[in-house]
């Protein structure tokens, strides 16, 4: 939404100082037209300067603050089960490596993942998680970002899109890291927002590992809508997994991670 990424904008300049056209482009994946638009509209609010091929934030500006960043998660969001869900992302992060691509899920695991990846060199990202965006800019990491509809869960706010062939065109990373609202043997892995389920189309095509990430309480649990079989995944990620769900997985070549 223009408004939304104007803010982003904002705050990657308060972030960085400086900034690239193309490199804005990619991140809020528009075209090269828009965001020259954005800047320009900026550039009236007298909040930055253009410059061949990109923008730096105003002196005035980085005097003045006028504009603040998006508020820290501790501020902002509250996560439930936030000691599980930092003990899954952290095992997480064991899974990443110097140089890889991952794409980045929805959620508040994800998000703590994302304030985690500092410590990975050499990274590509490419996510609809809105709420991971103002983290992954501030680090030395390249940043693909999904668009489409927002979607706001529990102050956790991401893309998706009926049209989610036209965003993931051509796109495919190394590991894919999600979420989803439980796990169930009838069920399978589902979510609550119907929206959020044509992510899940690309995500076994797209990339070479799938890690789900899923606290112990989402055992069991049924959302309303099935994104894909329990046997699905090429990891789960988990503070706990219960015995026959450990079990299952092992007999489905499902690696476990706890």
């Amino acid at each position: 939404m223009p408004a939304e990424r104007l803010q982003n904008i904002k705050n990657i300049l308060l972030e960085r100082k400086s900034i690239k056209t193309n490199e804005l482009k990619d991140i809020f994946n528009v075209s090269t037209v828009t965001i020259r638009k954005d800047l320009n509209n900026l550039e009236n609010q007298k909040f930055l300067q253009t410059t061949f091929g990109g923008a730096v934030l105003l002196e005035q500006q980085q005097q003045q603050n006028q504009y603040t960043p998006l508020p820290s998660s501790e501020a902002s969001i509250y996560i439930d089960n936030e000691q599980a869900k930092e003990y899954i992302a952290s095992l997480a992060l064991s899974q990443i490596q110097d140089g890889d691509t991952i794409f980045l899920g929805s959620g508040s695991t994800c998000y703590l993942l994302a304030h985690k990846l500092k410590e990975v060199s050499n990274l590509t990202v490419v996510t609809n998680n809105i709420n991971a965006l103002s983290e992954l800019v501030k680090k030395d990491i390249k940043v693909f970002f999904i668009g489409g509809e927002i979607v706001n869960q529990n102050g956790m706010i991401s893309t998706s899109s009926e049209k989610v062939d036209n965003y993931f065109q051509g796109i495919y990373v190394n590991k894919a890291f999600t979420s989803v609202t439980g796990m169930d043997f009838i069920a399978g892995l589902t979510v609550n927002h119907i929206i959020s389920t044509y992510i899940y189309k690309k995500i076994q095509e797209m990339s070479s590992q799938w890690f789900l990430m899923l606290e112990s309480t989402k055992f069991y649990k049924r959302g309303i809508h099935q994104v894909a079989k329990p046997n699905s995944p090429d990891f789960v990620i988990s503070d706990n997994v219960p015995q026959d769900f450990k079990n299952f997985l092992e007999k489905h070549n499902v690696k476990v991670i706890e």
